[in-house]
């Protein structure tokens, strides 16, 4: 018996064998061909040299107590990716290279080189659509005022060393010119006299979302703005450049209670200040405690946001996604330090 049923077994297997070899299916194929994979370039020229040269170093001579001096240059961005535009100062060597009797009086010992602790710095940055060294009528299509002497929080010169500073976001084939002035204070005595300081202008082009963007308290004077750095209210936004949906994290510190909406416009070009643009929502935000953390978050725009710039604007929320016609409340609003991009991977 158990023999019989073991070659029922064998034979049940081998039809079974026959059968799915003999059997046909309807099928289609079909390929997509040349499929390719392309990294971008983060590339940037300086005063029209790439690298950056030049025959002679930045030279502020013969400085005295009240003057200033300035060292400017203009920045394109000449590769395939808009890029984030950070500015250092560093390698600070002091010397003292000239005595007289009046630095020896005030100085005995030789020992005061610190003259960069006695020079106020200024940084402006303007964006352009056009090289302003060719066009010299051109309008900057945004600007950044980062430290300005005489509005009562002066920036000096040595704080600055080996920080990298944020200039902004420079689209591809743009300008931006950036300004520093160097303002010897006019309380600098005799212990200054004959004394240098050299130092490195180094400059680093970084692909958008590698690090957050700033949302900070802005002032106006004589209808420009000025970034408030000495204050403690702030946002950092940090969000992925290009996915199919707008993913992001936010940090906000020392806001006014209340609720907020994270908006961007595509303002640039042409943007008017406080016009009141239609805006994208990205989040809604209660600040509690002056402070609130949104970690790891995603919302569907399903459109891109091209050299947009980015408020925390206090308000009734506004769905996520949607637009809503932004007003101006200065006071209380967070803005942006830099435009943005942001690609939807589904388009």
């Amino acid at each position: 018996m158990k023999k019989i049923l073991l070659s029922l077994v064998v034979l049940t297997i081998m039809g079974t064998t026959l059968w799915a070899g003999t059997r046909a299916y309807f099928t289609d194929t079909e390929t997509s061909v040349g499929n390719t994979f392309t990294t971008g370039t983060i590339d940037i020229s300086v005063d029209g040299t790439n690298p950056w040269t030049r025959t002679t170093p930045y030279q502020l001579t013969d400085m005295k107590p009240s003057q200033t001096d300035y060292i400017n240059f203009t920045v394109y961005n000449s590769g395939t990716n808009p890029v984030n535009l950070y500015k250092t100062l560093n390698n600070f060597v002091t010397a003292n290279v000239a005595t007289n009797e009046s630095e020896q009086e005030a100085d005995p010992t030789g020992e005061v080189n610190d003259v960069e602790n006695w020079i106020n710095y200024d940084l402006k940055v303007e964006l352009y659509d056009v090289d302003p060294a060719q066009n010299p009528t051109a309008t900057p299509v945004w600007w950044e005022n980062i430290y300005t002497d005489g509005m009562g929080h002066d920036k000096l010169l040595g704080t600055l060393e080996d920080q990298a500073m944020y200039l902004g976001m420079i689209p591809v084939g743009k300008w931006m010119k950036v300004y520093q002035s160097y303002h010897m204070i006019p309380t600098t005595g005799n212990a200054y006299q004959g004394d240098q300081l050299t130092f490195d202008i180094t400059l680093t082009a970084e692909q958008l979302g590698a690090h957050s963007i700033r949302l900070e308290n802005k002032e106006q004077v004589n209808g420009q703005s000025y970034t408030m750095w000495w204050d403690s209210t702030f946002a950092d936004l940090a969000y992925k450049v290009k996915d199919s949906k707008f993913g992001y994290s936010l940090n906000v510190q020392g806001a006014a209670n209340g609720t907020y909406n994270l908006v961007a416009w595509e303002g640039y070009p042409g943007f008017v200040w406080g016009a009141g643009p239609t805006a994208t929502v990205l989040a809604n935000v209660t600040v509690s405690g002056g402070t609130v953390t949104l970690t790891d978050q995603s919302v569907e725009l399903n459109k891109n946001l091209t050299n947009a710039k980015v408020w925390l604007a206090p308000g009734a929320f506004v769905t996520p996604g949607t637009t809503m016609t932004l007003g101006y409340n200065p006071a209380t609003t967070l803005f942006d330090t830099g435009l943005m991009d942001y690609y939807d991977a589904d388009l």
